[in-house]
């Protein structure tokens, strides 16, 4: 007789896409159906991960909930599921997914529950009052609450243990990167090129992220101002919920430094792999972050990388000589442009070093053993 599978409940504060979404996903797609089952359960509304869940057989709950009615109702909603004998571990994605998980378990069956904790910039400047609110709640609960707390950055796991989260509980799982799906395209090059209207002689930097204060694109547009004097043919693309036109402050930042005729304005794209073919160098600018996904998914693309040093993204490419200070504009310009005055072979030779340290350190199959051998431990116990 087969061994029981364990069963899984995920529960996350929405289904839209991010990075948390994306890491939800991609563990869903590598997990042994042998031996484990997932339901999930967004809180709010479905979003496009959900459908791309649901192609994988697994059922999605939507409970359509507001962040505030979360706290006030949602947990009932939630009670009502966990406790219906269907489920072994509660594994929870995001601060209000955190606590309603946990509050829904205390008045219902008593499963263990893992936090996952993606964030690792707490400052007031950068985060609503209510979300690190919420942190700070999670914080005081983490001792006796969770069996185990996931972060995905040891950035993460610091800022965190500062604010009173229980160090003792913490682990930390990095997010796993498909190379087969991330992987360079060379030959897309020039037709993307040509759909974009951008000449093959110049160079185009991007910035693949959702419009947020987190994501700062008031400092990469500032780099492109700089970057412009010394490299004027180069163009900028941005990509991601929030880049298009439609964005007043992002038209009025464009507009105070000068550079609005130089940048392509694409919004959220459904071929972002493709779009890494058509660039020569992808700038993370954060001021925030965990574990940036798309640093590591442009790097596995072979496609050259700098960023700022937040969350862990210095981890991540390996190489301090690729990083600039937190908001840091002048200092990321001269990084791109030494970027840009590399020979060809040289490019693609930073390139497929960082693909291969993406391969070697960040691999889908290492998380995805992480988190099965956590369910299959707490199971035991």
């Amino acid at each position: 007789m087969p061994p029981k599978k364990i069963r899984v409940l995920h529960v996350i504060t929405g289904l839209g896409v991010g990075g948390a979404e994306n890491a939800l996903l991609r563990l869903l797609q590598s997990m042994d159906a042998s031996r484990f089952s997932n339901e999930v359960v967004s809180l709010s509304t479905e979003g496009p991960i959900a459908v791309q869940i649901k192609a994988l057989g697994i059922p999605v709950h939507s409970l359509h909930l507001s962040k505030t009615q979360a706290l006030v109702i949602g947990w009932r909603r939630l009670k009502d599921l966990i406790g219906s004998d269907r489920f072994d571990v509660v594994q929870s994605w995001m601060y209000h997914a955190d606590l309603l998980s946990l509050l829904a378990t205390k008045f219902s069956s008593g499963l263990p529950v893992v936090w996952n904790i993606r964030h690792s910039d707490l400052s007031w400047r950068a985060n609503r009052k209510g979300t690190l609110a919420i942190a700070q709640i999670c914080a005081w609960l983490s001792a006796n609450g969770p069996e185990e707390i996931v972060v995905c950055a040891e950035a993460a796991k610091a800022s965190h243990k500062a604010i009173g989260y229980d160090a003792t509980k913490m682990s930390v799982i990095p997010n796993g990167i498909d190379s087969n799906k991330f992987s360079p395209h060379p030959e897309l090059r020039i037709r993307k090129r040509l759909e974009l209207g951008i000449a093959e002689h110049a160079s185009l930097v991007g910035l693949v992220a959702r419009y947020h204060p987190q994501k700062d694109h008031a400092t990469f547009i500032e780099m492109a101002s700089i970057l412009c004097r010394e490299h004027p043919e180069t163009r900028f693309a941005l990509i991601g919920e929030g880049c298009d036109e439609s964005n007043v402050e992002l038209a009025t930042l464009l507009l105070r430094f000068g550079v609005a005729s130089r940048f392509h304005l694409l919004g959220a794209r459904s071929d972002v792999i493709e779009l890494f073919s058509a660039m020569d160098l992808h700038v993370l600018s954060s001021r925030g972050e965990g574990f940036p996904n798309v640093l590591a998914e442009a790097m596995s693309c072979e496609l050259p990388c700098i960023s700022t040093r937040a969350g862990d993204a210095a981890f991540i490419l390996g190489d301090e000589s690729l990083c600039a200070e937190v908001g840091d504009a002048r200092e990321l310009a001269r990084l791109a442009s030494g970027i840009l005055h590399l020979s060809l072979p040289d490019r693609h030779r930073l390139g497929a070093r960082l693909r291969e340290r993406v391969r070697s350190q960040f691999g889908l199959e290492a998380m995805r053993d992480a988190y099965q051998a956590l369910y299959g431990r707490l199971l035991r116990q």
